[in-house]
């Protein structure tokens, strides 16, 4: 049962499961403040969206979170 767990953020992330929880939720949170802002901008279109959290920088974050995964050797 355990193996459920900690198989993929092993083989695939090189991560314990709570490395990968931490990393996913980082992300997780990061990807819903950015739909928070965006919903907000669409319906109030006078309050501009903060740099950090505009799509070029949303795009810039998760590329850069993805070079962080190990990748395999396959």
């Amino acid at each position: 049962m355990i193996e459920l767990f900690t198989k993929h953020p092993r083989e695939h992330a090189g991560k314990t499961y709570l490395q990968h929880l931490m990393f996913t939720l980082k992300i997780s949170c990061r990807l819903f403040t950015s739909s928070m802002i965006f919903i907000v901008h669409g319906l109030l279109p006078f309050i501009s969206m903060p740099r950090k959290l505009n799509l070029e920088e949303t795009i810039s974050f998760l590329n850069n979170k993805n070079e962080e995964i190990p990748k395999n050797e396959n």
